[in-house]
């Protein structure tokens, strides 16, 4: 949990996350082939795109809620940054926290 007054808490507060079950393989083909976040993000320990974080272990170090605010906007939490606003439908959003807490428990990063 954020300190009160945290930076852009706000954002994180708006985020209801539900549970949601997502397979790995239809997780990864949302990642990459539809919304395209391959390109960028590494989902693997030496895989694909290398100009965005690593997300194997997202799961683990970041609260769903932040992850799916960033997701949602993330020109929200910095105006300059390099990832595009997808205008991912909230379903998908959940799916796409979901499969991040997926890799994480699947790369021994158990919550």
């Amino acid at each position: 949990m954020l300190p009160a007054g945290a930076p852009h808490e706000e954002l994180i507060a708006k985020e209801k996350i539900e549970p949601v079950k997502v397979s790995k393989q239809m997780g990864e083909m949302a990642f990459d082939k539809f919304m395209g976040c391959m390109a960028c993000h590494l989902i693997e320990p030496a895989s694909c795109g290398f100009s965005g974080p690593e997300l194997y272990t997202a799961g683990k170090r970041l609260q769903p809620e932040y992850i799916a605010s960033y997701i949602r906007s993330p020109q929200a939490w910095d105006p300059r940054i390099w990832m595009p606003n997808k205008h991912v439908s909230d379903a998908n959003i959940q799916k796409m926290v979901a499969y991040l807490e997926l890799l994480a428990k699947e790369n021994g990063n158990d919550k």
